[in-house]
């Protein structure tokens, strides 16, 4: 069962923060990755808020059937345009911009000293740095290390920012630790995170959260399915959730020892018996050809 008290927290934290990250492992399972991906679409859909969905590796080439992993970013810096240039000592003389009017574009001018060669544009680079958020989820990740370049470097972000980790147990790490283990799977718990959140969950999520359901419980074979996790299922095939048919794997014929009965190719008798199936009228016509038969030989 969810923790109400914490559940409430989480959702005042969230409807005030603006910018959140939501993060999973390199390592994740496929039923952490279903669950990730719409607990990160379905968060997006809610007005003013920017929400990232993040990754140190790129997975969705592997996992091309999960909706919305192709969203993941493996950079976290992409808040701010830096540009840098060859420089010399003491040759700038000014920086400037303006924006205009006219073509609605920003302008930044570097104005040489005198004496100075103007500056080459072929010298210029922009990349992307700096990241800011209000809020970072984390989904199945054990350790902030394994994170790799998400977290190395932006230490200080995750000081800052409110941390919360949903993992199978409680984590020693994060502002809000969330721990599944009462459930049958990830997609499980997030699907009741975002009902009791009141959250809209759009039909693709609802049916990547299906199939995390699905496969976790392998068919809903395994113990660990009960009676929320069959309301959960309603709830998200009433959400528009579709029933994904997962590949059978036929396993090989084993040979048979049968025995294997040859019908001769020349029939001594009238009309066709089957081994199996012989009907008493069959008999006895059976018996009276073998007859004849004797007698025209005695004869």
């Amino acid at each position: 069962m969810i923790d109400k008290r914490k559940l409430e927290s989480f959702k005042e934290i969230f409807e005030r923060s603006q910018s959140i990250l939501v993060m999973y492992s390199q390592y994740a399972t496929r039923d952490q990755l279903f669950a990730t991906t719409s607990f990160y679409a379905s968060l997006k859909s809610a007005p003013n808020k920017s929400v990232k969905l993040l990754c140190s590796e790129n997975l969705s080439k592997e996992q091309s059937d999960i909706t919305y992993l192709e969203e993941a970013q493996s950079e976290i810096g992409h808040e701010n345009l830096c540009i840098s240039l060859d420089y010399l000592e003491n040759s700038i003389d000014k920086v400037s911009y303006h924006v205009s009017e006219e073509t609605k574009k920003f302008y930044l001018t570097i104005k040489p000293k005198k004496g100075f060669v103007p500056l080459s544009k072929e010298n210029i680079d922009f990349s992307y740095t700096g990241a800011e958020a209000d809020l970072i989820i984390l989904v199945g990740v054990d350790d902030l290390d394994s994170l790799g370049k998400l977290y190395f470097g932006y230490e200080n972000l995750f000081n800052t920012a409110t941390l919360v980790n949903i993992n199978s147990y409680e984590t020693d790490f994060g502002n809000f630790k969330f721990d599944i283990s009462g459930t049958s799977s990830f997609s499980e718990f997030i699907s009741q995170v975002l009902l009791e959140l009141q959250i809209p969950i759009d039909p693709e999520s609802a049916t990547n959260l299906l199939a995390g359901i699905n496969e976790e419980t392998k068919n809903f074979n395994s113990f660990s399915a009960t009676a929320d996790t069959f309301y959960i299922v309603s709830k998200l095939m009433k959400s528009g959730a579709r029933r994904i048919a997962q590949k059978s794997k036929r396993l090989p014929v084993k040979n048979s020892n049968k025995v294997v009965v040859k019908v001769p190719k020349k029939k001594d008798l009238a009309g066709s018996f089957s081994p199996k199936k012989i009907t008493d009228a069959q008999k006895r016509e059976k018996e009276r050809f073998r007859l004849k038969k004797l007698q025209k030989k005695n004869n």
